[in-house]
């Protein structure tokens, strides 16, 4: 949700400023809610005129292939290019909201800024991006993977547990340090002494 989301990256933010995290992650929640909501909307929309615009593209030109040709066989090639197009679109629309809403909270920027600025980070830092993307499809991977395993002896809340736990949240630590060592702002903590 866009409260746990926004508490979440604020407090990750906040302790690689060497801040309290809860007390970061509290004025996120406060202050950033609103506009990671308006992210998943804005998010979700450009899902949506995706799917439908390629959606509607593919069945007019498949259909207008299978009604010259006299066979609906012929029209496999254009949906299976649509799936394709459509599949490579969402990833980049994906690749671009994964850094948005970091933006948010690094920048203090609203729903689109936070979009630009994230577009500008994947510009400018593409290794940097790509490093982040396979971590997260590793971890993915490999949480699916032992969830797997672990439903087969049917021990499946462990999955849910790692993942809330652990998984997401070193995923959205490694992706704010990343966003902030774009924008010069990353402060490790000083070492106990």
């Amino acid at each position: 949700s866009a409260v746990v989301a926004a508490g979440q990256l604020a407090a990750c933010y906040g302790r690689l400023r060497d801040e309290r995290g809860l007390v970061a992650g509290i004025d996120g929640v406060r202050r950033y809610w609103l506009r990671f909501l308006g992210l998943f909307v804005l998010e979700s929309l450009c899902w949506v005129a995706v799917l439908g615009a390629i959606g509607i593209g593919t069945a007019l030109f498949g259909g207008i292939v299978s009604l010259a040709t006299g066979s609906a066989a012929l029209a496999l090639p254009v949906v299976m290019l649509g799936t394709l197009v459509a599949f490579v679109v969402l990833l980049v629309v994906r690749a671009l909201f994964a850094f948005a809403p970091v933006a948010i909270v690094v920048d203090d920027a609203g729903a689109f800024g936070s979009l630009r600025n994230a577009a500008g980070f994947v510009r400018a830092q593409p290794v940097e991006a790509a490093f982040y993307y396979v971590i997260a499809i590793g971890i993915l991977v490999g949480l699916s993977t032992l969830t797997g395993l672990f439903s087969l002896v049917d021990v499946v809340t462990v999955g849910s547990l790692v993942s809330a736990l652990v998984a997401m949240p070193a995923l959205d630590l490694l992706k704010t340090a990343v966003y902030c060592g774009y924008r010069d702002r990353l402060t490790p903590p000083e070492p106990p002494t």
